[in-house]
C-alpha cells in the first residue's frame, strides 16, 4: 500500500514530487509511518469479503456442477471452469459493488 499511496501522491497535478521515492520520504516525514498505510483498512474491509465470497462460491460450484464425464474433454473442462469463475466473480461483485458506490459518493 505505501507504493500505491506514493504513486497517487505524485499524480496530483499540484504535487512538487517527481518520483515514488520522493513521495515515500515526504509522506513519512509529514505524516509518519502510519501515513504510508492510510486507507488500508477500507481496502481490506472491501477485499477480504469479496475474495472469501468468491472462494466459497467457487467451492460450492465445484461440488454441485456436473462433472466432465469424458477424460481429456478439454472443452468440457474449460466450460465447467468458466462457469465456476463467472459465478464466483459475479458473487464477489454483487457483494462489494454497493460498498464501492457508497465509498465514491
Amino acid at each position: 500500500m505505501p507504493l500505491v499511496r506514493a504513486t497517487i501522491t505524485i499524480q496530483d497535478p499540484s504535487s512538487h514530487l517527481n518520483s515514488v521515492t520522493e513521495a515515500l520520504i515526504y509522506i513519512y516525514k509529514h505524516k509518519g509511518i502510519s501515513g504510508l498505510w492510510h486507507g488500508v483498512s477500507a481496502g481490506v474491509m472491501k477485499t477480504v469479503p469479496k475474495y472469501v465470497t468468491a472462494v466459497a462460491v467457487k467451492d460450492y460450484m465445484e461440488e454441485h456442477l456436473p462433472r466432465v464425464e469424458k477424460e481429456g474433454d478439454r472443452r468440457g473442462i474449460m466450460i465447467r471452469s468458466a462457469v465456476k469463475s463467472v459465478a464466483a466473480g459475479i458473487a464477489g461483485a454483487v457483494l462489494t459493488n454497493p460498498l464501492d458506490v457508497l465509498r465514491n459518493e
